[in-house]
């Protein structure tokens, strides 16, 4: 692991790997065919796939063999079938300095990489390109591994030589062969582990950028690397903080006090410096900005006074401040400052001077007036006053405790990307507005020019591939700091809503109430529409005025977003923030990706209007339909009733209660079996919480209203009119169907649900079982309508008659169901696996019993299909 880079100071060292293969690879195999030759059937490759999830079921293999053939295969292996005649053996064993014992070493990998490219791109170009295809294959199936469950360490070693592989493929391949596809597998994803996230707690990092770096970002090198990167000790603690939320940052303002500066030279006792409110909001109701001239007094160098200036004199000769309140410099009571501030603010000031003449600035404690009315007139501002300063200076406490030139320009970059300025929202959008090259970040030896740092950093992607993936993740996190990269094309300026999403993540504002004005100058909206309003309104107007400026329309796939929506009529379709609220059961990738590509859809006032393919249910033939009604709960608290079986008409019912984990149903139109269940519990199942602590949607229940659907979203567009098929999943949104009119389905969004056919999710088993329950069903049902059976009917035309006559039910479907797995083995293994620990083949007859409670019928809308959901 000797290639990866690592910061200055590293919290820990890099994790030496055991060398633990029990024999050489042997170069005479082909990479893609080592496993089958090595007696390996389940990791035998068959069109670029490898079967790692059915390890266990085909050839349970002890740990320690798992980790010796993995690492002979996927580490020395894949060196091999890359380097060719440069791989040698020993180049890759060395010597531990601490134990003695056999450690990898990759720290002549790169150089070997790089004579390796070199030697290639003299190649045919037809044989270039068979190279770096094949390799990047190879990649893909090393990256597979992530799913088996081995020592972290040597499955990091494996994750990481391949991405600096991938890397050097990569640059290669475009090089030679531009527009081809990115070798670039998100190697983060199955390779983070808990002593990274314990070196990261070690180095003063916030739980919340945990989260983050798993979420956000695909390099395993920029995972060592920020778990390696110390934080300065900051007086904001992280005690309080989450994986879903940073406190440290946030401000009480009622609590609010403004601090003096480090090592204030009158030990913190200095006077105050303040400005009248009035002639503030004189200057922003002539239409410029105020301003600040900070002047040293010739008697006390040290002491500053302030001018109060108008850009309608001086023009756009200002230096904005973007600052983080936890810091100490806010005032929301009085446009006041301690002299220590301002004394410094001189100094920076003085710093950054070009030459001309004194540059003024703007600091929101000043230039923002505490009177709310005058305060929503600055407000109104805030686009042209970063968009039109000279220059924008961002001031973080975590950043000026640093000497820039004792740092590497990757560091520099990491640490401005992991600081509390960048998890606040009012300064995303500040440094967001910052023009052209105007954007500097202050270091303790002064500012650091922004497009500077990323134009060296560019060169040094190139030139080292430690820092291809390290470095395109990072230039990923940068794309909301530059305010052209929210829109697409011109002059329509259509808002690119997946960056707005991908901004608005992992960051934090004091105020809610502030982000509907913060995405507002984001995007460019009318903020004097938004500023009136107020509590849920604001978002209301923002999303109606992003559909303006989207050519009348939204993302339709916006009803699948994860997150709080708003409670207002018309809009329970709309988020009602974009800030992360709570975990999310879906990936942040996921998320963002499908914002593009999508149909619009239109806000009416029942709701949104979008085509959307979708599924409505109904009960099987047989069963009866008249029940007392059951609460169902809908986000936002909404509820809405569903009916259930009745116990004392539908006899079925009574014979055996499970409880309902999903929905069984067979497409009415390809009698393909599917499973439904809904995020909550599919997400909890697979986290391996116990069944018997979910809490359970009656999936079931609401099927026999009668009035029970889905909408789908495929990921990419909603436009897709078919079910997944094998291997496959859909997200979709419970729609409760209100009523049909000129075509329109216009329906009341519940809970989001995932749909999956049954073998989609491994489960074999379970068509099997469930063909095998159908046909017992039927054979049942002419049982009980023949005349061997006296006293109740399934659709509940006659009455029950007490328990005998359930009795004599249940009987008969266990004498049915004994014999069907008795004549056949193999059904009643599959009957066994699907009911997990403590299941019997005989429990058959408890699916056959249930059948009614959690199986239904399916059927497709039409293609095109419109809904107005809400």
């Amino acid at each position: 692991m000797d290639h990866l880079a690592l910061p200055r100071d590293p919290i820990l060292t890099l994790t030496e790997v055991p060398y633990l293969c029990s024999e050489r690879y042997d170069v005479t195999i082909p990479f893609l065919e080592y496993p089958g030759r090595k007696g390996k059937p389940w990791l035998v490759v068959e069109v670029g796939q490898v079967m790692f999830e059915r390890q266990d079921d085909v050839s349970p293999t002890s740990i320690s063999e798992l980790e010796r053939f993995l690492q002979t295969w996927l580490f020395f292996g894949l060196l091999a079938e890359v380097l060719g005649d440069l791989y040698d053996h020993d180049v890759f064993v060395a010597e531990s300095s601490d134990t003695r014992e056999l450690i990898l070493s990759t720290k002549d990998l790169q150089s070997l990489l790089e004579k390796r490219i070199t030697w290639v791109a003299t190649l045919e170009k037809t044989v270039q390109k068979q190279l770096y295809e094949h390799a990047g294959k190879c990649v893909e199936i090393t990256w597979k591994a992530r799913r088996l469950d081995f020592d972290p360490r040597v499955r990091n070693s494996i994750g990481a030589v391949a991405e600096l592989i991938a890397s050097a493929i990569d640059k290669a391949h475009l090089t030679a062969f531009p527009g081809s596809n990115r070798c670039q597998k998100p190697f983060v994803m199955g390779f983070y582990t808990e002593e990274m996230k314990e070196g990261m707690v070690e180095a003063n990092w916030c739980p919340n950028d945990f989260a983050r770096v798993r979420a956000k970002f695909q390099s395993i090198q920029l995972l060592y690397y920020y778990s390696r990167m110390k934080k300065p000790l900051s007086k904001p603690h992280h005690r309080n903080c989450t994986e879903d939320r940073c406190v440290a940052h946030s401000v009480n303002l009622s609590q609010y006090r403004t601090r003096h500066c480090e090592g204030c030279d009158e030990g913190g006792i200095c006077e105050d410096v303040s400005i009248d409110n009035q002639p503030i909001m004189n200057i922003l109701q002539s239409g410029a900005l105020p301003l600040l001239l900070l002047k040293r007094r010739i008697d006390e160098p040290r002491k500053v006074s302030v001018e109060l200036c108008s850009t309608a004199n001086t023009g756009d000769n200002y230096v904005a401040i973007s600052h983080v309140w936890s810091d100490g410099m806010g005032n929301p009571n009085a446009n006041s400052l301690p002299q220590c501030h301002l004394a410094r603010l001189s100094d920076i000031v003085d710093s950054m001077d070009d030459g001309g003449q004194r540059a003024m600035i703007w600091l929101d404690t000043f230039c923002c007036p505490v009177d709310p009315e005058a305060k929503k007139l600055a407000l109104s501002r805030m686009r042209r006053t970063y968009f039109e300063a000279r220059k924008v200076l961002v001031l973080d406490s975590t950043l000026y405790c640093y000497n820039s030139q004792d740092i590497r320009p990757a560091e520099i970059n990491a640490r401005i990307l992991t600081s509390p300025w960048m998890r606040r929202l009012w300064c995303l959008q500040e440094g967001a507005l910052a023009r052209g090259d105007s954007l500097w970040v202050y270091f303790k030896d002064g500012p650091v020019h922004m497009p500077v740092l990323w134009r060296r950093l560019y060169v040094l992607s190139n030139q080292d591939l430690r820092y291809r993936r390290l470095l395109r993740d990072m230039f990923d996190d940068t794309l909301p700091m530059s305010i052209d990269n929210y829109y697409f094309g011109t002059p329509k300026r259509t808002p690119n809503l997946a960056l707005l999403d991908r901004a608005l993540s992992y960051r934090n504002t004091t105020v809610p109430s502030d982000e509907p004005l913060c995405i507002s100058t984001l995007m460019d909206l009318n903020i004097d529409r938004v500023l009136p309003s107020c509590g849920e309104e604001r978002m209301a107007t923002v999303w109606d005025l992003i559909a303006e400026k989207n050519e009348g329309g939204l993302p339709s796939h916006m009803v699948f977003l994860e997150g709080p929506k708003l409670r207002k009529k018309g809009y329970h379709w709309a988020p009602s923030t974009l800030l992360p609220s709570s975990e999310r059961l879906y990936s942040f990738q996921t998320r963002v990706l499908g914002w593009n590509r999508t149909p619009r859809g239109t806000i009416t006032p029942e709701g949104l209007l979008a085509p959307y393919p979708g599924l409505r249910f109904y009960p099987l033939k047989y069963l009866a339909t008249r029940a007392p009604a059951t609460t169902m709960l809908f986000p936002n608290g909404q509820q809405d009733t569903a009916k259930a079986l009745d116990h004392n008409h539908n006899p079925w019912a009574a014979l055996v209660h499970v409880p309902e984990t999903r929905l069984i149903f067979r497409d009415t139109s390809t009698q393909i079996w599917y499973q439904l269940s809904t995020d909550i519990v599919a997400h909890a199942l697979k986290s391996g919480q116990a069944p018997s602590s979910i809490f359970y949607l009656p999936l079931s229940a609401m099927v026999a209203r009668k009035d029970f659907a889905i909408i789908l979203h495929d990921g990419v567009s909603t436009t897709k009119h078919q079910l997944p098929s094998e291997g496959e999943y859909q997200q979709g949104r419970v729609a409760i169907i209100s009523e049909e009119k000129d075509g329109v389905i216009y329906a009341k969004l519940g809970e989001g649900v995932i749909l999956a056919p049954l073998r989609a999710a491994q489960r074999e088993d379970d068509v099997m079982v469930y063909e095998v329950a159908a046909r017992l069903v039927d054979e049942v049902l002419e049982w009980e309508m023949s005349e061997a059976f006296d006293g109740m009917r399934v659709d509940g035309s006659l009455e029950l008659n007490g328990d005998e006559a359930v009795q004599k039910l249940k009987a008969k479907i266990k004498e049915l169901a004994s014999h069907a797995v008795a004549a056949d083995p193999v059904l009643a293994e599959a009957v066994v696996r699907l009911l997990g620990a403590g299941g019997h083949a005989e429990s058959l007859w408890v699916i056959v019993a249930n059948w009614f409670g959690h199986v239904a019928e399916g059927e497709m809308v039409k293609e095109g299909q419109m809904w107005c959901v809400d």
